[in-house]
């Protein structure tokens, strides 16, 4: 319940910040007051003012055109112009009246001139926040796709703000600070299973049981090796799977490790692929090219928001797939429904027939993966700031210099660019004000983190154009990086 409480006092804390100090300040027009204000008053505020916002919008705050709310005056114009606004239910304004609105628009609009700024598309949002977070994760997954101009889904134009973008992003930021600690402890209940110590699976089953997690395995691992995991053709079902408890909410981070090599006992084979799965999602098809020697480590983040959670648990699906035809020398082919036509050459699968039980393994004509070990972390929370940041911030305590000097960190970050005393203000009061409240130190940063996230520096590119030289200059460096290798500058 206190969990459930204080998410509600960060979101309403957080959108204060969107919908006030957040926004860049701006000169209201002569006209706003005496003619457009109530205009929208009359006409729309009954279901995009105070107490309703229809697809999370709302007008009854604005007072006139910026670069930072253009793209939802675009949004009123078009509907007023095609008449979808206000709906054909309602009283419908005069004629006269509508047009002087669109008239007053077009000319905002053109007074701001060709937009120096847009906001981040769904590439750049998920690099940004992989940046801001230090967290591997594919932020942008649950995002629509972006709209595109010529082909380019960096067009200003294709990113205009949707109706529920606002709503969007304050999941998906929600999601990003929710990954990060500061001072509390580590939460999560982590799985283990190292195939290269025992040659009998129960031992590992029985502890997971205990704790509520499952394996369904095949086969017994080899000692010194690992778990052999026989190939399968694309299209055949047949994988390891594990099943572990969610978190409360069925909310957070999972992290897979897995440590797999190959056993190619004859020369010649194919390189075989790993098939990775998370609650139902493709994760990866890792060839696998690593040795007993020198085996693969491969580590996977995901949110579990992003997976089908079942009352079980999530649950994780390993499958080694031979996606080639191939012929081994002194074996007949597996495959008898086309033996008319020899393959390769032919349309069906070559692959070599054996008897399993007779050949051990280590000696079958086929690419084996070997899993030697697998780790699960159902609710991974990551210290921040990451220990490879090497960040001058001083020892982790909680006090009010501390919180200001991560929430400094993480701003400049978020922004791209240094921040001045008066841009970190605000949020140091939101901080202040929610610890004040009786919220935790963690809890209360992640709130003044979530809304520097939600802000417009952070939403926005940008522009190089900025009357401030500072600001200038890193937008420019900004724009580059993006264009580059897709992620902000370092």
């Amino acid at each position: 319940m206190r969990a459930s409480v204080e998410s509600g006092r960060r979101l309403t804390a957080i959108l204060a910040m969107v919908l006030g100090t957040s926004m860049p300040a701006f000169a209201a027009d002569d006209d706003y007051p005496a003619t457009i204000a109530p205009f929208l008053k009359q006409n729309c505020q009954a279901c995009h003012g105070p107490e309703k916002q229809e697809g999370g919008v709302r007008l009854d705050q604005l007072s006139g055109v910026s670069a930072g709310n253009r793209h939802l005056w675009t949004m009123v114009h078009a509907q007023l112009a095609s008449g979808t606004m206000p709906p054909k239910s309602r009283p419908q304004p005069v004629a006269a009246d509508r047009q002087t609105v669109l008239t007053w628009i077009a000319g905002q609009q053109r007074a701001l001139g060709v937009s120096g700024t847009r906001r981040l598309n769904r590439r750049e949002l998920s690099a940004s926040l992989q940046d801001v977070t230090g967290l591997d994760l594919d932020f942008g997954y649950a995002l629509p796709g972006d709209g595109t101009v010529a082909g380019f889904d960096t067009g200003a134009d294709g990113l205009q703000e949707a109706s529920d973008s606002v709503a969007q992003w304050l999941i998906i930021t929600r999601r990003a600070v929710d990954g990060i600690r500061f001072l509390e402890e580590p939460r999560s209940n982590t799985f283990v299973m190292n195939f290269t110590e025992v040659k009998d699976t129960r031992k590992f089953t029985d502890a997971w049981k205990a704790a509520g997690a499952s394996a369904k395995l095949k086969g017994n691992p080899k000692l010194g090796l690992g778990l052999p995991i026989e190939p399968r053709a694309v299209g055949e079902r047949d994988e390891l799977s594990f099943t572990v408890p969610a978190p409360a909410g069925r909310q957070g981070v999972l992290r897979l490790s897995l440590v797999v090599s190959a056993l190619k006992p004859v020369p010649g084979l194919p390189n075989s692929r790993l098939w990775v799965r998370i609650g139902g999602r493709d994760l990866d098809y890792c060839e696998l090219t690593g040795t007993a020697e020198a085996p693969q480590h491969l580590t996977y983040l995901v949110q579990l928001g992003d997976l089908v959670v079942q009352d079980k648990g999530v649950t994780i699906t390993l499958a080694n797939k031979v996606e080639i035809p191939y012929a081994v020398a002194g074996f007949e082919n597996e495959d008898k429904s086309n033996p008319k036509e020899p393959v390769p050459g032919g349309s069906g699968l070559f692959r070599p027939t054996f008897d399993r039980k007779a050949i051990p393994p280590e000696k079958q004509p086929v690419s084996h993966a070997v899993l030697h070990s697998i780790e699960i972390e159902s609710d991974v929370v990551t210290p921040w700031p990451p220990a490879a940041w090497k960040a001058n911030i001083g020892a982790l305590v909680d006090t009010p210099e501390c919180a200001d000097r991560l929430l400094t960190l993480w701003m400049e970050r978020a922004w791209r660019r240094p921040v001045t005393v008066a841009e970190r203000e605000p949020f140091q009061k939101l901080y202040a004000k929610l610890r004040s409240e009786g919220m935790t130190f963690d809890n209360a940063l992640r709130a003044a983190f979530q809304s520097v996230l939600m802000s417009v520096p952070f939403r926005y590119m940008s522009s190089p154009g900025h009357p401030d030289t500072m600001t200038a200059q890193h937008a420019l460096a900004s724009r580059l990086s993006f264009m580059l290798i897709g992620a902000p500058p370092d």
